[in-house]
């Protein structure tokens, strides 16, 4: 996956350097086009696989969870932080 966001951005930045020789140039032009259509379908594909992957990721540790009865060290993280913010912004109210 990493080789295709770099082809993808190296194909932005020489896009760029170029743009007024391609725009002038019609043969340029179709090229362009088919490159963005293809470019294009390739995000979208890798992206589908990743959302996949991650509802795949999260399904597998919700069933962790739900049979080990604990929480990964991420979720109480999170929640220790949000304790804390909440805790700070009472401290805050009260102050005033």
């Amino acid at each position: 996956m990493p080789i295709y966001c770099s082809l993808c951005a190296i194909t932005l930045i020489i896009t760029k350097i170029h743009q007024g020789q391609i725009t002038s140039n019609q043969v340029l032009l179709s090229v362009i086009d088919q490159l963005r259509s293809s470019t294009k379908r390739s995000v979208n594909d890798l992206r589908d696989t990743v959302g996949f992957n991650i509802a795949a990721l999260n399904f597998v540790k919700q069933q962790l969870e739900d049979k080990e009865q604990v929480t990964f060290f991420a979720d109480a993280t999170q929640r220790f932080k949000e304790k804390k913010r909440k805790a700070k912004k009472r401290a805050l109210l009260t102050l005033k």
